[in-house]
């Protein structure tokens, strides 16, 4: 359980540097909450903003490694055809 705490703690810690010296997460939530709400309703799972907003921080946290390691390699999302030019 300690391990588990540790985790979302740096975590929280690691994404919370990440916003605070890039903005990133700040400029583009946004345009992805409103990425993960149509590809919920995609699914037939109609959410509101708010949880959508819920949704989407909470797999920030879960997922930080991922996060910081598509920002600091550069990843660009989808290298085919990005329709919003992120």
């Amino acid at each position: 359980m300690d391990i588990l705490a540790a985790y979302f703690l740096g975590g929280l810690v690691a994404l919370s540097l990440f916003d605070l010296l890039t903005k990133r997460i700040r400029s583009k939530l946004q345009q992805s909450v409103t990425d993960a709400q149509v590809k919920l309703a995609g699914t037939g799972i109609l959410v509101g903003r708010k949880a959508a907003s819920a949704l989407f921080l909470f797999s920030l946290w879960v997922f930080w490694p991922a996060v910081l390691l598509g920002a600091i390699t550069g990843g660009k999302g989808n290298k085919q055809g990005d329709k919003h030019g992120t």
